[in-house]
């Protein structure tokens, strides 16, 4: 059994149905007063998407997959209300924004379902995205301070027009999918245990191999958008009592924390 991820952050999303919560984060974000109307529409949909994934955890296997979509449409919608200051519930687009590409005659045909095709167009998805800035906040262990970090990683605001990608593309980079990724797929997902320090103007990440071996040099290279030859190598460590480790060494500019 696989703990559905949503559980992790979903007791962190209920304080924040409290009415006194949310204005004092609105007023936080955009140094001004939560009308009342638009506090209850944030408040609805928190309530909406914390009810719908409970109901979720009990059903049938066959409806939990839409309850739990039901579930991060009520979410993002919360989420988009309380980061844009002027957008109400009444302009909030009624899609979510995401498209099949020729599913039909891709299965039928033989092919596999990772690599079915997605088009993001406009919907919940993509305003999503703009309003959050298409932020992704990734937990570090800090050995020295012995607590986890949050290191913010930028990327593009807006998504292209048409912008398409396949379910193995989204898949194999959600951690909490990575054990039944890899054992279904037999071959790597794109993210791996690693080794982060600081070195005065840049980053060393050590990104170390698992039992499926270690990314290609120039597979890390395109997933961490990485250009320049040097900044990439192949190494061995030698770890005190575990012997040689296979690691592949990444030098960052330290503006993406």
């Amino acid at each position: 059994m696989f703990n559905n991820p949503i559980n992790r952050d979903l007791d962190r999303i209920s304080l924040l149905e409290s009415r006194d919560l949310v204005l004092r984060a609105f007023k936080s974000l955009h140094q001004r007063e939560l009308g009342a109307n638009k506090a209850t529409e944030i408040l609805s949909h928190l309530s909406q998407g914390s009810s719908y994934n409970k109901a979720a955890e009990v059903a049938d296997k066959i409806v939990r997959p839409l309850l739990q979509y039901y579930s991060v449409s009520a979410l993002s919608r919360a989420t988009i209300l309380l980061l844009s200051p002027n957008l109400r519930e009444a302009s909030l687009p009624a899609r979510h924004g995401l498209n099949a590409v020729g599913w039909k005659q891709h299965l039928n045909t033989g092919g596999s379902w990772l690599e079915a095709r997605i088009r993001v167009t406009e919907g919940t998805f993509s305003l999503f995205g703009e309003v959050t800035s298409n932020k992704h906040f990734i937990e570090i262990y800090d050995n020295p301070t012995n607590k986890y970090l949050p290191i913010k990683v930028l990327g593009s605001t807006k998504y292209p027009n048409n912008f398409e990608f396949s379910v193995g593309d989204l898949i194999r980079r959600i951690p909490d999918l990575t054990t039944l990724y890899e054992a279904i797929v037999e071959n790597p997902a794109s993210n791996w245990m690693c080794n982060i320090s600081d070195n005065s103007n840049s980053l060393e990440m050590r990104i170390t191999s698992n039992h499926l071996g270690m990314p290609k040099k120039d597979a890390a290279a395109k997933w961490l958008n990485i250009h320049d030859d040097n900044q990439i190598e192949e190494i061995s460590t030698n770890y005190f009592g575990y012997g040689s480790t296979a690691e592949l060494k990444v030098m960052l500019n330290p503006n993406v924390a």
